[in-house]
């Protein structure tokens, strides 16, 4: 088995356990928001793990110097942490509808897309979730410093 399979694993308890804790809240308005995600996030999890372990017993060919020496560059960890907590200060400040639109729009942008498709993309993300969760949940969603109602 691989590493990363052990983390997929770790994964799969944590959302098992997610998903349980969530069905004891008492109203549906405090168990949706938990239950989708962990929902979802279970699903892909076991869905990378099958993928990750399905041609265990096949040999692949060894990797030459040229081949690792082509291979693309991944985005460093500081790189990721940096969006991350730019998304997390975001929302903390403009709410997460505006925080999360504009973290899919710049996102799609700065991994090479056009500005109309990184704007289309975002104005249909937020069309989605507004109306997923403001018109059709009804959830209250956290509208940040900027917005707020004094």
């Amino acid at each position: 088995m691989k590493p990363s399979s052990y983390f997929l694993i770790a994964i799969i308890v944590l959302m098992i356990a997610v998903i349980s804790w969530s069905l004891t809240y008492p109203d549906i308005e405090t168990t949706i928001l938990p239950l989708m995600f962990g929902a979802l996030t279970l699903a892909l999890a076991i869905a990378q793990l099958v993928i990750e372990n399905r041609n265990l017993g096949i040999a692949k060919p060894d990797r030459t110097k040229e081949d690792v020496d082509s291979a693309p560059v991944k985005e460093s960890h500081a790189s990721v942490a940096g969006w991350l907590i730019g998304l997390l200060c975001g929302v903390y400040v403009l709410g997460l509808l505006i925080a999360t639109t504009l973290f899919v729009c710049l996102y799609i942008k700065m991994h090479g897309r056009r500005w109309g498709i990184a704007i289309a993309l975002a104005v249909m993300f937020l069309a989605f979730s507004y109306t997923l969760f403001v018109l059709v949940l009804r959830v209250h969603l956290y509208s940040g410093l900027l917005f707020r109602a004094s």
